[in-house]
């Protein structure tokens, strides 16, 4: 009797150990579904992820068109209500030392506004760019800071309007003999900008600077935006890999641009809504206004 008692209690608990390691582990088949519910799972949050993301990169973004325009308006106050120069040869501009800029590097450099706007950000160069281009800059100021001061003119994550507002020497501006033809069409005075609710100081931008070769690879920042139409029409149809052929207008936030009004206000729009000469020029009056010789 004991001996059987005794053997039928071993066996139970045998019986008993291999039960439970079965309901303590997986089979391959139960690991496999697992997995495969955590990569649908993924798959069905990646657009939210990406959505989240590109909406930290807006903000972010929309904060650097705030600190532009401050500079940009402080400017204006401390020059009498003068716009900053868009683009032009010949101003002065000093580094966080006081040297001259275009002794240290390329002369260009200096006739590009982040360097002339550069003491109204109290030289926090910083606020101008955005992810890739700040890293670059950072390892270039401690490595080559030749290159760091022309990098940083040519790069910002904004560029100006800089035909229309402030004027730009490579598109007519502060030549007299086109201004004879055409008559004073840019806006170099606070006071001259009536529309300020709808006219562009700056947008993001994206380009190729021209002295680093057309091979170069395009960069999500650039100095300057052009409009839609000047004395022709200028854009066609947006090419993410042709920083040309929207005026170097950026739509990389959603297939959104930021873009900064004169009246100091900050907002997205698409590129077709940017092809609205409205947006660019003072005085144009229609969408598909186009610069005319005076008659």
């Amino acid at each position: 009797m004991t001996s059987v008692s005794l053997r039928n209690l071993t066996v139970g608990r045998r019986d008993s150990t291999a039960i439970a390691g079965r309901r303590g582990g997986f089979t391959l088949v139960e690991m496999l579904v697992v997995v495969g519910l955590v990569l649908l799972v993924l798959v069905l949050m990646f657009p939210a992820f990406r959505s989240m993301r590109q909406r930290s990169a807006q903000v972010r973004e929309m904060g650097a068109a705030r600190s532009l325009f401050t500079a940009w308006s402080q400017y204006a106050d401390a020059n009498n209500a003068q716009i900053i120069p868009g683009y032009k040869n010949g101003l002065p501009a000093y580094d966080e030392k006081g040297d001259v800029i275009a002794t240290q590097t390329i002369g260009v450099a200096a006739a590009r506004y982040p360097w002339r706007l550069a003491p109204y950000l109290s030289f926090n160069m910083r606020s101008l760019y955005l992810d890739a281009n700040l890293h670059t800059l950072e390892e270039l100021e401690a490595t080559d800071y030749s290159n760091y001061l022309y990098q940083t003119s040519a790069y910002p994550s904004l560029g100006l309007n800089t035909t229309w507002v402030g004027g730009d020497e490579n598109q007519g501006g502060f030549n007299s003999a086109f201004q004879a033809g055409f008559g004073k069409f840019y806006a170099s005075r606070l006071s001259e900008i009536k529309h300020t609710d709808r006219v562009i100081v700056c947008a993001s931008a994206r380009g190729i600077d021209p002295i680093e070769g057309p091979d170069a690879p395009m960069r999500e920042g650039y100095f300057r935006v052009k409009s839609p139409n000047f004395t022709s029409p200028q854009w066609s149809a947006y090419d993410p890999n042709d920083a040309a052929s929207c005026g170097h207008i950026a739509s990389r936030n959603g297939d959104r641009t930021v873009v900064g009004f004169v009246g100091g206000h900050v907002e997205t729009k698409t590129v077709d809504e940017l092809r609205d000469m409205r947006f660019w020029s003072d005085l144009a009056d229609d969408p598909d206004w186009i610069l005319k010789p005076k008659s």
